[in-house]
């Protein structure tokens, strides 16, 4: 499965919220982080459940305040987990320090961007805390809060944090932009476009965030990056194909309309292969694709490296009425 799912709906945001509320009440959030395992020590405890007074008194002891339980977590990590943003401000202010890693590579911010804890982020990054720092999946905050529904954590990121977690590709070769596109969230993609995520970075395919939004079928998502940069309707990935070649072989008619509106569409591009998105579309008997391309100008001349023509292709698949569309051409 896909770490870039579509996030879950702000409602479970609200549930989550006051799950934890209930839960630190039963005395249950060790257990529900799992946590009880890790041998914490009062002071991390306290910080988790956010007894103020008591970590108070704790950090009387200087050298308590980067402490570790048996998973490398400071009490500063936490007081992130159990969504106490005063302990957070009580624990930095006595030292803490911001960017500790655990031993799964998590920071405490990369903590507060799992759990979409908004409040928690601003505070760690008005505290210094960076933006570069990966998980293991090689994921910044950035990343992670690309894809919550919670857009208070990315519009914190954006807003206060440094930018050198934006650009950043993870294990998969994917920036946060590309993240945003393949999560379906469109005010995310724009949200980075407008903080100058760069749209030319792309995975190992070469795929950049347009054509994960063409993969993925969101026509919103492909007009914030299109709006903001039209001249990158035309980037190819690593088989030469651009956008407009996915359209036809994905088959969306919506997004086929809007790219065919963009002046700037290379709408005869070849791929590697030879194959222009007229070909695609006939090899997949897209009828209202093949004409859509058709009133565009699309040629029906030109051929692939193996010499055939869109006409060629749909005659040879057996594809009678869209060889007799191309064939009015």
């Amino acid at each position: 499965t896909s770490f870039y799912r579509t996030p879950r709906s702000l409602s479970s945001l609200s549930v989550l919220s006051s799950s934890i509320a209930s839960l630190a009440i039963t005395g249950d959030l060790l257990e529900h982080f799992g946590l009880s395992s890790s041998y914490p020590s009062e002071l991390h405890i306290s910080c988790l459940y956010g007894e103020r007074s008591k970590v108070r008194a704790f950090l009387m002891d200087k050298g308590v305040v980067n402490s570790t339980d048996a998973q490398g977590k400071t009490p500063l990590m936490y007081a992130v987990i159990g969504k106490q943003p005063k302990c957070c401000v009580m624990l930095l202010r006595s030292g803490a320090e911001v960017d500790l890693k655990d031993q799964s590579g998590m920071t405490a911010i990369l903590l507060a961007a799992k759990y979409e804890y908004e409040d928690v982020i601003k505070v760690l990054l008005k505290n210094g805390a960076e933006t570069h720092h990966t998980d293991k999946g090689g994921r910044t905050v950035f990343h992670l809060a690309s894809v919550s529904e919670n857009y208070k954590c990315l519009e914190y990121l954006c807003r206060y944090g440094s930018p050198a977690g934006m650009n950043i590709r993870d294990n998969s070769y994917r920036t946060p932009l590309v993240a945003a596109a393949q999560a379906k969230i469109p005010g995310h993609v724009q949200r980075l476009l407008m903080a100058k995520a760069d749209l030319g970075i792309s995975d190992s395919q070469g795929r950049t965030a347009l054509h994960y939004a063409v993969l993925y079928n969101s026509l919103p998502c492909a007009q914030a990056i299109v709006e903001t940069s039209p001249n990158d309707i035309n980037l190819i990935d690593t088989a030469g194909q651009s956008a407009l070649h996915l359209v036809c072989i994905h088959g969306s008619q919506q997004l086929l309309q809007y790219l065919l509106s963009i002046s700037s569409c290379h709408l005869n591009l070849q791929d590697k292969t030879g194959n222009t998105a007229l070909h695609y579309a006939a090899m997949e008997n897209r009828l209202d694709l093949v004409k859509m391309l058709l009133s565009k100008g699309a040629s029906v001349v030109l051929k692939n490296k193996g010499n055939i023509t869109p006409l060629q292709c749909s005659l040879e698949m057996g594809f009678d009425e869209c060889s007799k569309i191309l064939q009015t051409f």
